[in-house]
């Protein structure tokens, strides 16, 4: 720890599992940060004074310099983690404690939980992520899983209209998209174009023709065969620049990003998520977000980026600066 800043990760465990959570710690993240127990007297008395006396009993991440402290918990903790971490730290912290954390409890129920199993769906970073920030499974995990087994128990009903198509919700989308064969895919994505037109009647000449351009792409189901490369193709390169100049990265978003209405994204979504998101390759997670590589989330053929034609094998990321708390970035993270 520099400059006497200390940086606390106030964790709930057995004291059993105490020692093992702090060697994990340091391995993941060196001198960076420590971990003392939520029951410490220490990290009680920071926790009142940052959280208030009624702090709910959750994981909490502790910045005590002199006589200030700040605290976070849940989503603003993972990306402050991030933050001060980095990606490839915090992710071995997360899976670390995750592990620990449920090695812990089934300990004290005689229940082993062998880490195959807590980590069979390939999403143990997730996970873990989501039970060391919220003590509980994430909601949006569950969301997933029953979208993929709604998929597959309607395979032969699957909406092949836009209309139907927009009604569920984008991780429902996500799952449908992926069992659509190229001329639903284009059909689809041709009607969206069409909405957007219609909800836009403001359009510039510019944006007018290159709207048109992109209708007329979509509308070629060639456009949707299966990809023999990741790497984007000149014209696909070059309508993208065009379709970006001519509205901006955030209505191109919009346009060819999105299928179906946008949702805000959430930081407890990018935790929570079993399914990768984003794709490295065509990067449209908008905004100050951006897709970083995440091996634990499970990689889909298809289904992101540009017209949803590359593989989604990242996550949406917002890492947090931490050398300037006082910053507003900081604050919203």
């Amino acid at each position: 720890m520099s400059s006497g800043i200390r940086w606390i990760l106030g964790f709930d465990a057995s004291c059993g599992t105490c020692s093992k959570i702090a060697e994990a710690a340091k391995d993941a993240a060196g001198e960076r940060l420590e971990v003392l127990p939520l029951a410490h007297q220490d990290v009680q008395q920071w926790r009142a004074e940052s959280l208030g006396a009624e702090a709910p009993w959750v994981p909490a991440l502790i910045r005590v310099d002199g006589n200030q402290v700040r605290a976070w918990t849940g989503p603003a903790m993972g990306l402050r983690l991030l933050g001060r971490l980095g990606p490839r730290a915090a992710v071995k912290l997360f899976k670390a404690l995750g592990e620990l954390s449920q090695a812990g409890r089934a300990t004290e129920s005689d229940q082993a939980v062998g880490r195959r199993h807590f980590f069979k769906f390939g999403a143990g970073v997730s996970i873990a992520a989501g039970i060391v920030l919220t003590g509980k499974a994430p909601a949006l995990a569950d969301e997933i899983g029953k979208a993929h087994a709604w998929v597959a128990a309607n395979k032969d009903r699957l909406p092949q209209d836009y209309a139907t198509f927009s009604r569920y919700s984008e991780t429902y989308r996500r799952a449908i998209y992926a069992e659509l064969d190229p001329t639903v895919r284009s059909r689809l994505w041709t009607a969206h174009i069409a909405q957007y037109r219609k909800t836009h009647p403001d359009l510039s000449i510019k944006q007018q023709h290159i709207l048109a351009k992109l209708e007329a792409h979509v509308g070629k189901e060639s456009t949707f065969h299966p990809r023999t490369t990741t790497d984007m193709d000149a014209a696909d390169e070059r309508l993208q620049f065009e379709v970006i100049e001519a509205f901006g990265k955030e209505e191109a978003r919009n346009l060819a990003g999105t299928l179906g209405p946008a949702e805000p994204h959430s930081p407890t979504a990018s935790l929570a998520l079993l399914d990768c998101e984003c794709s490295t390759n065509s990067d449209w997670c908008g905004g100050s977000w951006r897709c970083y590589y995440y091996r634990d989330c499970r990689t889909v053929y298809d289904g992101c980026g540009w017209l949803y034609q590359y593989a989604c094998n990242g996550m949406c990321m917002r890492l947090c600066s931490v050398a300037s708390d006082d910053s507003p970035d900081a604050a919203a993270c």
